[in-house]
C-alpha cells in the first residue's frame, strides 16, 4: 500500500467530511438517507396504506392486529430512507461505500490507493407532472426537472466509484472537489459527466 497516498487522502477526510471514529478504529463518515431504492415511490404510498389499516383496527379496538402492521411499516421505512455512508479502514487502507439497514453494515472493500482521481456526475431527476385533458402543452414539457451534482472518487479502472459529495448547485461540488483535490492530490477531472436520467411518475 503506498502509505503516503493513504495518508493524504485520510488529511482530505478529516478536512471536508468530518469523519467519525469509531472504538474499532474504523473511520465513518455518514451520509444520511439518501430515499434511491428501486421503488422507493411505491413502498411510500404502500406504507401509509399499511398505517391507514392499523390506525383503523386500533379504533375499532383491534390493537394487538395493528402491531405487526406497525412492524412492517417501520422496516420499509428503514428500507425506503436507504442510509448510506463511507467508511476507512487505516490499518489495512481500505475504504467502502456502505449501506446501513437496522444498524448492520454492508458493502465491498477496496485499497485506498486504487483510487486516483475525482470525478463529478450530473444527475437528472424527470418526475412526471399531472395535466389537464385540455393541455396543449408538448409530452416533453409533462415532466419537472431536478438536476444534482455529485462528486465521486474514482478507481483507475472506473469500476468503483465512492460517493463524497452532493449537491444542486454545480458550483459547490466545483469548489469542494477543488478543495478535497488540493488536500489529497487527487486529479480533478474537469468535465461533467452527464448520466442517463431517471424518470419518476
Amino acid at each position: 500500500m503506498n502509505e503516503a497516498h493513504s495518508n493524504k487522502l485520510h488529511a482530505a477526510f478529516d478536512a471536508f467530511l468530518k469523519p467519525e471514529k469509531l472504538s474499532n478504529g474504523i473511520v465513518r463518515v455518514a451520509q444520511g438517507a439518501q430515499f434511491s431504492r428501486i421503488g422507493a415511490v411505491a413502498g411510500w404510498f404502500i406504507m401509509m396504506f399499511l398505517l391507514l389499516i392499523a390506525i383503523v383496527l386500533i379504533v375499532q379496538g383491534m390493537f394487538p392486529l395493528s402491531i405487526p402492521i406497525f412492524l412492517i411499516c417501520f422496516l420499509m421505512i428503514v428500507y425506503i430512507m436507504d442510509y448510506r455512508g463511507i467508511e476507512v479502514h487505516p490499518t489495512k487502507g481500505k475504504i467502502r461505500s456502505y449501506k446501513s439497514f437496522l444498524g448492520a453494515h454492508f458493502g465491498d472493500w477496496y485499497f485506498l490507493e486504487n483510487f486516483n482521481r475525482l470525478i463529478i456526475y450530473e444527475d437528472t431527476l424527470l418526475q412526471s407532472r399531472i395535466l389537464n385533458s385540455g393541455s396543449t402543452y408538448a409530452t416533453s414539457r409533462s415532466f419537472d426537472t431536478n438536476r444534482f451534482y455529485v462528486l465521486y472518487m474514482i478507481s483507475d479502472d472506473g469500476d468503483q466509484l465512492i460517493k463524497l459529495y452532493e449537491d444542486e448547485s454545480v458550483t459547490k461540488v466545483k469548489i469542494a472537489g477543488a478543495n478535497f483535490s488540493s488536500v489529497s492530490e487527487l486529479e480533478l477531472v474537469e468535465q461533467i459527466i452527464k448520466r442517463k436520467p431517471d424518470i419518476v411518475r
